[in-house]
């Protein structure tokens, strides 16, 4: 499958993070996809956890899955950086949704960054008791 970047063709990766600045002075920090495409389509480096890539092997995830999901899926959860955490290995998070049934299925991507790199911390197919049939929204307990 080929990736058309051309609707990123406009996108400042600086425009994003002045505003990724602004809201982290109002301790609002979020990230956005788009500022993740970015930094994944410049070159900024990515790395997949030790607890990532053992759970990759286990369920069959392969690296170019999860990079069409960085590339083309949808951000359905926040994990925002605990503002009393300063190590520098923390990383403001997100989970990522590509909705791909023609091929190999959904898969959820769970992805930090932090404008030095792009961390992939795990990636697993949501399971149909843990989440609704859109696989965004999580089911009551």
């Amino acid at each position: 499958m080929s990736f058309d970047n051309t609707k990123f063709k406009g996108f400042n990766r600086n425009d994003a993070i002045d505003e990724n600045e602004k809201n982290a002075e109002k301790k609002e920090f979020t990230l956005s996809i788009e500022e993740i495409r970015c930094a994944y389509l410049t070159g900024v480096p990515i790395e997949y956890t030790a607890h990532c890539q053992k759970r990759m092997g286990e369920r069959d995830i392969l690296r170019k899955e999860i990079q069409n999901a960085i590339l083309t899926g949808e951000i359905v959860e926040y994990y925002p950086l605990d503002e009393n955490n300063t190590s520098e290995s923390s990383f403001p998070a997100c989970l990522i949704l590509k909705d791909d049934s023609q091929e190999a299925g959904c898969l959820h991507v769970v992805v930090g960054y932090n404008e030095k790199k792009i961390i992939v911390i795990s990636a697993y197919r949501p399971d149909s008791s843990h989440w609704e049939e859109d696989h965004k929204t999580r089911k009551e307990k």
